[in-house]
């Protein structure tokens, strides 16, 4: 099996999959963990490092914007008042610069969308936007304050401590989720563009067959619930089934799509495994003699309890039949070769039957 990115921390038991103390050990080591250039990045390290980012950015130009302001009102002998007002003012308007940009960020995402085959969740969007203006608001405010009224550091800080940390949780919970996952990059079911095989309804039938086996939703997020703890675990449907087989000739969009479905699964705090024919011969090649490569498959498992553990490939393709995962005349059928025709795919056996 391939080996995780360094500084990957394991599922652990089902409990705990996605609990604090997991979510604790993942930052720990991202944080404080040995970082080389040839390890791969975990996606809550990226996380972690990029809200920094936003948080460093609102301190240092809070603080930055204060100091020339400062300036020019003792240059100008400006009144004590109109000196904070203008440190307050130019606080929000720099806030304002990032609340434009992020706004049209979300329009160009919205955009882009259109000419994707899924729809785009409108409100995972809209929530990551609301996350970086949360950041770069509380820098801003940091400095602020350090700056120009140190007393209200007294306020500032528990509020840095207890949004931030609730967020983060959040965010870093969903990160770990997908790491777990262990696909190969982030991608987006909305971002998908190879269009589907079939008559208009064939393929509206096909879109909605997928989007509900990788539970996608739009599932608004409250602020406030998240920084209280009340927002409720994602509800995940049965899956259709849980072993996906897709097939398909080179540049057809199948890794684009089995990978897009294992993120928004993920993200729904799902457990889900990608696998490669690779990753499935190096697992059975033990215990399988018989085994036939087979070009372009990729392999997925899903499961809709959270918390689940499926172990290792070779239990994962038990459960489907003892027969060769990797043989065309004896792969076993699935619910998706009938609903995902990829383009110039003769089929599963080469009938073109599926």
């Amino acid at each position: 099996m391939p080996t995780p990115p360094r500084g990957f921390v394991g599922a652990g038991d089902r409990s705990s999959r996605l609990g604090l103390c997991r979510i604790a050990a993942q930052a720990k080591e991202d944080l404080f963990g040995t970082k080389n250039t040839h390890d791969v990045s975990t996606a809550s390290y990226i996380w972690i490092a990029d809200e920094f980012g936003h948080w460093t950015y609102g301190v240092l130009s809070g603080l930055a914007i204060c100091a020339i302001w400062h300036w020019v009102a003792g240059r100008f002998c400006m009144a004590p008042g109109w000196t904070s007002f203008g440190y307050v003012a130019l606080v929000c308007a720099s806030f304002g610069t990032w609340v434009w940009k992020e706004r049209a960020d979300l329009a160009d995402d919205r955009g882009r969308a259109e000419a994707g085959v899924f729809p785009l969740d409108t409100s995972d969007i809209a929530w990551n936007v609301t996350t970086v203006l949360l950041y770069v608001g509380l820098g801003l405010a940091l400095g602020l304050a350090a700056y120009a009224a140190p007393w209200w550091l007294l306020v500032v800080i528990p509020l840095t401590l207890w949004w931030g940390l609730a967020v983060a949780v959040w965010w870093l919970r969903r990160a770990i989720a997908f790491q777990q996952a262990g696909g190969p990059y982030l991608y987006r079911l909305a971002t998908f563009k190879t269009p589907f095989a079939g008559t208009a309804a064939r393929k509206q039938e096909q879109v909605g067959l997928v989007a509900s086996m990788a539970a996608l939703a739009n599932r608004a997020v409250s602020l406030w619930d998240v920084c209280l703890g009340t927002v409720p675990a994602p509800t995940i449907p049965e899956p259709a089934c849980r072993h996906l087989l897709v097939t398909g000739p080179l540049h057809s969009g199948k890794t684009s799509l089995v990978t897009g479905i294992v993120a928004e699964f993920a993200f729904a705090h799902g457990a889900a495994r990608y696998l490669t024919p690779i990753d499935l011969l190096e697992s059975l090649a033990s215990t399988q003699d018989d085994t036939v490569p087979m070009e372009g498959i990729v392999t997925l498992t899903l499961d809709g309890r959270a918390g689940a553990q499926d172990g290792s490939a070779a239990r994962i393709m038990s459960r489907i039949g003892r027969t060769s995962p990797v043989a065309r005349h004896q792969m076993p059928r699935t619910c998706l070769h009938d609903m995902h025709r990829l383009p110039g795919d003769a089929g599963v056996d080469g009938s073109g039957h599926g």
